[in-house]
């Protein structure tokens, strides 16, 4: 029974003594609370159109939550992140937690950044929501439908008018020409049109070939396209190249230049020639039994009159030596000069002139002008 009491009087001891211990090594330091964590100041929450989302139409509804204590609303959209420079829209006094934005606002294939904030007599005003941004990629239209010319048309001339029908919803449209049915290369090929016909440009289609055209429409500045037409074609009018003209020089004697000097097919555009030709090119002269002779051709010629010359390649701002020029042959008999007037070669609706034949000195001497 002693014993017993001593035991228990040895753990008394003990838990006094691991209880002090723990009491010593307590920090005695005021235990300060921290404040509670104010909550951000609230503002409004956009619905839609989703952040980094597509509209197809141009007008659509900007959506966002009700605002407690809200009276009214203010809502800006820029093509600017920062909302800097001309606004697209800035807003305010709208009761309603959305707004439906009108045509002609909006344009396609652009970033719109918007943002809304709110008004009332008990919140002040509100700061800005998050910044959302959408843009607007339309449906692609229909494709269009040829009008003119018909299909198989033939005997066209060089610079046709190629129409086709309007389709609702396109802004532009684009039309192809090739000599390829299947497209694989083009000669002509026309986008950003904002008409619906186009006249093929000069110099674009040669003589008695048959040409492929086609069309698309495009909305949302060319991102959503319509399939292609089906193709038409065309023929043009069979005659020499167009916009050249072609012949032959005949050389009345055989005193060639000789050294670095030669000779020249001369275009001008006014008689009596002054200065260089207004266009030129170096032709070669070839001997047959019938005498020498050279044959040439002046391409990219417009619509206009011309004179056709052989001058020497002298002279670089000075007016050459003339030697023959067409409708002027009897200039190579004596005595017999050239009219005041030659005849001129007349390029009319782009149809190219073969056959431009006539005499020329071969000396210098013996010059016309």
């Amino acid at each position: 029974m002693k014993s017993k009491i001593n035991q228990i009087l040895l753990l008394a001891a003990v838990l006094i003594t691991v209880s002090m211990y723990i009491q010593s090594c307590k920090n005695d330091e005021t235990v300060v609370t921290p404040p509670p964590i104010e909550p951000e100041n609230p503002v409004p929450v956009l619905v839609s159109p989703h952040n980094e989302s597509s509209s197809q139409i141009l007008t659509p509804l900007l959506d966002w939550e009700d605002f407690s204590n809200a009276q009214s609303y203010r809502i800006q959209i820029s093509l600017d992140a920062n909302f800097e420079g001309i606004m697209i829209l800035d807003s305010s006094g709208i009761t309603a937690s959305q707004l439906q934005i009108q045509q002609g606002r909006l344009s396609t294939n652009s970033f719109n950044y918007w943002r809304v904030n709110a008004t009332g007599n008990s919140i002040g005003t509100t700061n800005w929501s998050k910044v959302w941004r959408f843009n607007v990629i339309l449906e692609a239209p229909d494709p269009p439908v040829l009008i003119s010319p018909p299909d198989g048309t033939t005997n066209l001339g060089y610079t046709p008018e190629l129409d086709w029908s309007d389709v609702p919803g396109a802004q532009i449209y684009r039309v192809q020409v090739s000599p390829y049915q299947n497209f694989s290369a083009v000669i002509l090929d026309s986008g950003n049109l904002t008409q619906t016909q186009i006249t093929v440009p000069v110099f674009i289609l040669n003589s008695n070939l048959t040409y492929y055209w086609r069309a698309n429409a495009a909305n949302s500045n060319g991102i959503s396209t319509s399939q292609w037409t089906a193709p038409w074609s065309f023929t043009t009018i069979s005659g020499p190249p167009p916009n050249t003209i072609s012949g032959t020089i005949f050389f009345v004697d055989t005193n060639f230049i000789q050294g670095i000097v030669g000779y020249q097919l001369g275009i001008y555009t006014t008689w009596p020639p002054v200065g260089p030709p207004a266009i030129s090119d170096t032709f070669s002269v070839i001997y047959t039994p019938a005498g020498y002779k050279a044959n040439y051709r002046i391409t990219h010629l417009l619509n206009g009159n011309y004179y056709v010359t052989v001058v020497t390649t002298s002279g670089l701002f000075q007016t050459p030596p003339v030697l023959g020029i067409y409708g002027c042959d009897t200039v190579h008999l004596q005595y017999s000069p050239c009219p005041a007037n030659p005849t001129t070669v007349n390029i009319v609706n782009n149809i190219g002139k073969s056959g431009i034949n006539f005499l020329s000195w071969a000396d210098t001497l013996m010059r016309i002008y």
